[in-house]
């Protein structure tokens, strides 16, 4: 036992709060108390482990019994212990440049964002300026990467986009096929998808993301496997169903926060015996909207 325990500790590589968690478990398990007494190898390998991670080794010597555990809190305090379980979307973005497009404000403000947390979505109301914010985040991320942006339609709103593009100083082109992309931002439909190489480009934009509403649809899966790897990514739409989390985990997955699955397993349980229906758990209700808006922003 004690071999395959050492073999386990040397497996670790990285002294991390969830190892340190797990050492500390065992040690402080019940069962395992007369195994720490009894067997002084087993509480050896452990503190010598803890050792060689950079603990207060003399600390931890002083501890007699195994419950008190007190070198422990030399590595983590309760509040550091919370915060490593923050689900708050990673930054992973860059600092935009001199914008080209004529934005307001608050859309300034709003395209800052999406281009500092890099997997961002937008939520604007109709009227808000949603096209001259993804053509200027669209037109960040390739000045940035230098590499190409597709930008997503419905196929009556795609060639309307090219002409905001010119309206805004901001050159882009449509494309029914991979191999008519030129260097830039390329706009086509989502009908269009399968002929694209997503792996061609860096950045890619939703334009009405509400396409990903059904967490069955084809196109949304598509859309979701498609892009799983690509760095940079934003949707936007003017209809997101607050009261439809379905479709808010749905946006979570596409930029690659968290699956729906997990969102559901974190936030939410079943509602009686309907399992289709879901409700957000009574004291998560404010972690969720924070956890939200790490990752969107809703104005109207």
């Amino acid at each position: 036992g004690q071999f395959l325990l050492q073999a386990h500790l040397d497996s670790l590589s990285a002294c991390s709060s969830s190892n340190l968690m797990a050492v500390a478990r065992f040690m402080r398990s019940p069962r395992q108390e007369s195994s720490c007494r009894n067997r002084s190898g087993v509480r050896r390998i452990c503190v010598g482990w803890l050792r060689r991670t950079g603990f207060d080794y003399e600390l931890a010597k002083r501890s007699n019994n195994c419950y008190g555990c007190k070198w422990l809190h030399t590595a983590m305090t309760y509040q550091q212990f919370l915060a490593s379980k923050s689900t708050a979307a990673p930054v992973a973005g860059f600092d935009p440049q001199q914008f080209t497009a004529p934005l307001f404000p608050f859309q300034r403000d709003i395209v800052t964002m999406a281009c500092r947390v890099g997997k961002f979505c937008i939520w604007a109301d109709c009227g808000m300026g949603k096209t001259a914010m993804q053509l200027e985040w669209a037109h960040q991320v390739h000045q940035h990467t230098g590499a190409n942006v597709l930008v997503l339609a419905p196929l009556a709103v795609a060639h309307q986009t090219v002409r905001e593009g010119s309206k805004f100083g901001i050159p882009c082109a449509f494309a029914a096929t991979q191999a008519e992309v030129k260097p830039g931002i390329t706009i086509t439909n989502y009908e269009k998808l399968s002929h694209f190489d997503p792996s061609a480009c860096c950045g890619v934009v939703l334009d009405e993301s509400s396409i990903l509403k059904a967490y069955t649809g084809k196109i949304r899966n598509q859309i979701i496997e498609s892009f799983s790897q690509t760095p940079f990514r934003l949707a936007c739409s003017a209809t997101p169903a607050p009261n439809d989390h379905m479709e808010l985990g749905n946006h979570a997955e596409f930029i690659g926060v968290m699956t729906r699955t997990e969102m559901l397993a974190m936030f939410f349980v079943h509602d009686g015996g309907d399992t289709a229906k879901w409700r957000i758990k009574g004291h998560a209700k404010s972690k969720f909207w924070e956890w939200v808006c790490s990752w969107a922003v809703t104005i109207r």
